[in-house]
C-alpha cells in the first residue's frame, strides 16, 4: 500500500486524544479489527481514483479509518513485470 494521503495524517482518536503522527504509529499503535470483521475495504475515491480504507482500533475505544492510494503503475511494461512474476511464482 501507498504511503497515507497527507489529509490522513496525522489521525486523532476522538476517545482518547491519542494521535498518529504518520503512518507507521498508525499501525504499530492500534489493533486489527478482530476475525469477525474485514478491516479493509476497497473504495473508489473522487480525489485519487481507487483506494483501499484500512479500519484499525484504537485501545481508547475507537475505530479510525485511514485512506490509503493505489499505487500499481498501469503501464503495459508494469503488467508484463506482474506476470512474470506469477510465472516465477508458479
Amino acid at each position: 500500500m501507498k504511503a497515507l494521503r497527507n489529509a490522513d495524517v496525522p489521525k486523532r482518536c476522538a476517545c482518547c486524544g491519542r494521535v498518529y503522527a504518520c503512518e507507521a504509529d498508525y499501525f504499530r499503535m492500534t489493533e486489527a479489527l478482530g476475525s469477525r470483521a474485514s478491516s479493509i475495504k476497497a473504495v473508489n475515491d473522487d480525489i485519487d481514483g481507487a483506494c483501499v480504507e484500512l479500519y484499525r482500533n484504537c485501545s481508547g475505544g475507537s475505530t479510525l479509518l485511514a485512506l490509503f492510494s493505489h499505487r500499481r503503475d498501469p503501464t503495459e511494461a508494469s503488467n508484463e513485470r506482474r506476470r512474470r512474476f506469477g510465472v516465477l511464482l508458479d
